[in-house]
């Protein structure tokens, strides 16, 4: 038998809905998700000037409700998506 159960930085979880969702409830859940895949869009790491444009993201992420479809969106209208060289500046 494999046991499920587990903490992550300090929210115990018994199985995979109940890990899914301390990961989901976890602080750093939105910035990593939005680095992640801001990167993945962008082609290459994420840059010291796109820093403030990934907060901003992130920020718009939470606000609402943290949908992937409108983050997909909002990378993809941010300068960063569309600029060669790195942004500065936090709006999108």
């Amino acid at each position: 038998p494999v046991d499920t159960n587990g903490v992550l930085d300090g929210t115990a979880f018994a199985d995979a809905a109940s890990f899914a969702d301390a990961v989901a409830q976890h602080p750093k859940y939105s910035r990593c998700i939005v680095k992640k895949l801001y990167a993945y869009a962008a082609g290459r790491p994420v840059v010291d000037g796109e820093r403030a444009q990934v907060t901003a993201l992130a920020q718009d992420f939470d606000a609402h409700g943290r949908k992937l479809k409108g983050l997909m969106r909002a990378i993809a209208l941010s300068q960063g998506f569309r600029r060669v060289g790195p942004v500065t500046g936090g709006a999108p």
